[in-house]
This record gives structure tokens, C-alpha cells and sequence, in this order.
């Protein structure tokens, strides 16, 4: 397509024809409409780029968390609430 717009530019150079608003109008909607559908692709490769840089740094940091032993958020809540269930146990055989 841009190289037909060229070539319709180009003979009204040479013929000294000028574009009417009309056509002037049109050429420019149909860029901004190609611009927006490219933008709309290019943000939608850019979104599906994130989650899928996110979802590989996500896995390597569990990687190494595990290497070193580290436990996850999941394990520290559970292990939170087996000492809170233990502290209740100890604290009703006190009394």
C-alpha cells in the first residue's frame, strides 16, 4: 500500500495536481486507523512480554529460594498457624 500511495504521489508531483481536503482527510484517517491497530498489536506484545518476563524471574527466584532453603510466604503462614494452634493448647492446660 505505501508503495502505491508513493507512486500516486509522485505522478501528482509531476502532473502539478494537489490534493482536495477531501482526499487529504481520508489519507490521514487511514493512517491514524493503521497507527492505532499497530499500537493496539504492539501493546498487546508488550503485555503478553511482561507476564511472560515475570513468570520466568518468578520461577528463578523460587528456584533459588529453594537452593537456600528459604521457606515461601504459603509455608510461613502455615508454620505462623501451627504456633498460634500450639500457643492456644499450652495456654488452655495452664489454667
Amino acid at each position: 500500500m505505501a508503495n502505491q500511495q508513493r507512486g500516486t504521489r509522485t505522478a501528482r508531483k509531476r502532473t502539478g495536481q494537489k490534493r482536495s481536503p477531501a482526499q487529504k482527510a481520508k489519507g490521514f484517517a487511514g493512517r491514524w486507523q493503521d497507527l492505532r491497530a499497530r499500537l493496539a498489536v504492539l501493546q498487546s506484545r508488550i503485555e503478553e512480554e511482561g507476564r511472560t518476563a515475570a513468570r520466568a524471574v518468578d520461577g528463578t527466584v523460587r528456584g533459588a529460594l529453594a537452593a537456600l532453603d528459604i521457606p515461601s510466604r504459603t509455608e510461613i503462614a502455615a508454620l505462623t498457624r501451627q504456633v498460634e494452634e500450639l500457643s492456644r493448647k499450652l495456654e488452655s492446660r495452664k489454667r
